[in-house]
């Protein structure tokens, strides 16, 4: 079945042709092959457009789970989902804190108590420094990625994206 993306106008379409795994990132094969040696943070934008899949993606086949709950991301995406209002265009969040809980518990407390990315910046630091591994931020914003990268974080920007096939 030759693959054909007529609709690139749609908003919605695309993130959700990532989370089914009908596109990929290509920085995606990357992330697999860290996850045997990094622990990973993902900013709110990474669990929009990949949901699901990204649990796959993070994790390690002999040590599993390798994806970290993030206090600045869940306080984000709970901001975003507060409101009840019908034909509220936040869907894309309510799809993105659904898959949080899918992935990760939520995470009780944390010295972070804001949002964003200067608040996930802080919160990678501090945990740069608490773990013998590698930890590696994901995201699709390069402006994160490079505050990342200044900051002594290692960042993986999911920027370039490619066919996939069904769940990738």
């Amino acid at each position: 079945m030759k693959f054909v993306w007529e609709r690139k106008d749609d908003p919605r379409l695309f993130p959700c042709s990532l989370r089914s795994g009908l596109l990929v990132y290509q920085e995606e094969e990357e992330v697999r092959r860290l996850a045997d040696t990094s622990f990973f943070l993902a900013d709110t934008n990474v669990f929009v457009n990949l949901g699901d899949r990204l649990g796959e993606v993070t994790r390690d086949r002999r040590r599993g789970r390798r994806l970290l709950a993030s206090r600045s991301v869940y306080n984000e995406l709970l901001s975003k989902t507060l409101n009840t209002q019908r034909g509220d265009p936040r869907i894309l969040f309510h799809l993105a804190m659904a898959s949080y809980r899918n992935i990760l518990t939520p995470p009780v407390t944390s010295e972070h108590k804001g949002s964003g990315d200067v608040s996930l910046i802080k919160e990678a630091v501090n945990l740069k420094s608490q773990f013998p591994e590698r930890l590696v931020l994901l995201t699709c914003d390069k402006g994160l990625s490079n505050s990342a990268y200044s900051q002594g974080v290692i960042a993986v920007l999911l920027n370039w994206v490619r066919r996939g096939g069904w769940r990738g």
